[in-house]
């Protein structure tokens, strides 16, 4: 009988389910068939599906491996050296492909609720730019369905603030969330927090460092989230492609001040009096416990191919993220079109309730 629910998977399936029966991480399993983490993930639910298990311990204890074995090739692979220590960073992370951008943004709004509940006094770095204006338009929604009613607990920072410009100055990004995200939900009977708890950049320097004061306050607050967007040019809170030979140049970044090129400055604000940003630091973006990266937009399609295919390389920084324990990639079925490899599968999150059964 199990034999007949084997028949059922595609070679690629046969070597997998061979794999995590014997106890491959997912990593390991990405590294030794040589393709991405989030492919694995995928395959495995398909598989569990069609085998009718919940899970890996199931799979190992199917009777009939030995028959399945004798009458299906596929390749027997070599078990990694339980010290092999090269994917473990990497099983944590997981490629979310939504059917719309729509559907993009309302799950990680829910992401953002899940962290505001679990925890008693929940840390959040905030995006600035145009992933800004969609998140902070799915949260506003959640809040006139009553799912966020208070923030009072939770802390906040915001990722980048333009150099140079006061609070009340059209290009303050501080501005910006404010009037975008926390003065909607005031709108809608939300309790935000007390100024205490808003740990906003100031752009100009007055008695103080501000990239000081935003260091001392991720340090007594470690962030449990850290919402992350991506130009379409590779351009990450401010760190560029082609600007860091190093990988130390950039894993250790505290909240510093950044010079923008033209085309980064354009981007980001055409109309921006200033030619830097302060940035929370790419340090201190690693060491949020969970990253979300929204790459989502036809224009992020060859730098959303980099960040899953490309090498990881300090010359293109959006890649090192790869490096953290628990990233998620949210994307969209147009964006991530060609991108992946064809024999690769894919599963498509059509609604919030499939992304949380997935």
């Amino acid at each position: 009988m199990e034999y007949e629910l084997y028949k059922k998977l595609t070679k690629r399936q046969l070597e997998i389910a061979d794999c995590a029966r014997r106890g491959f991480t997912d990593g390991q399993i990405a590294n030794a068939l040589d393709i991405s983490i989030f492919t694995v993930k995928t395959h495995l639910k398909n598989i569990y599906e069609k085998m009718e298990v919940s899970g890996r311990t199931e799979l190992a204890g199917l009777s009939d491996w030995h028959e399945i074995e004798n009458k299906t090739k596929f390749t027997k692979l070599q078990f990694p050296k339980k010290n092999d220590q090269t994917t473990q960073s990497a099983d944590k992370s997981q490629l979310v492909v939504c059917k719309s951008t729509e559907i993009v943004y309302k799950i990680a709004a829910q992401i953002f609720r899940s962290v505001i509940d679990s925890n008693i006094t929940p840390s959040i770095i905030l995006p600035t730019g145009r992933v800004a204006s969609l998140l902070f338009r799915s949260l506003c929604d959640c809040a006139d369905k009553g799912e966020i009613t208070d923030l009072s607990r939770s802390i906040f920072f915001i990722d980048t603030e333009t150099f140079g410009v006061t609070i009340n100055h059209p290009a303050s990004r501080q501005y910006f969330v404010r009037d975008s995200f926390f003065f909607e939900m005031i709108q809608r009977n939300v309790t935000i927090p007390k100024e205490e708890k808003l740990f906003f950049f100031n752009g100009v320097y007055d008695y103080s460092d501000p990239c000081d004061e935003i260091d001392v306050a991720l340090r007594k607050y470690p962030p449990h989230l850290h919402i992350v967007s991506v130009s379409p040019e590779g351009e990450v809170i401010g760190y560029e492609p082609g600007k860091y030979k190093k990988s130390h140049d950039l894993l250790y970044k505290k909240a510093e001040i950044i010079h923008l090129t033209e085309k980064a400055k354009h981007y980001i604000d055409s109309k921006q009096p200033a030619s830097a940003i302060l940035s929370i630091g790419f340090g201190n973006m690693l060491s949020a416990k969970q990253l979300l990266l929204i790459v989502a937009g036809k224009s992020k399609k060859q730098v959303l191919k980099k960040i899953i295919t490309g090498n990881k390389s300090p010359l293109f920084p959006v890649t090192l993220l790869r490096d953290h324990g628990n990233l998620t990639i949210l994307t969209d079925t147009s964006t991530v079109e060609n991108v992946i490899n064809d024999d690769e599968e894919i599963l498509i999150i059509k609604d919030v309730q499939d992304y949380f059964n997935y």
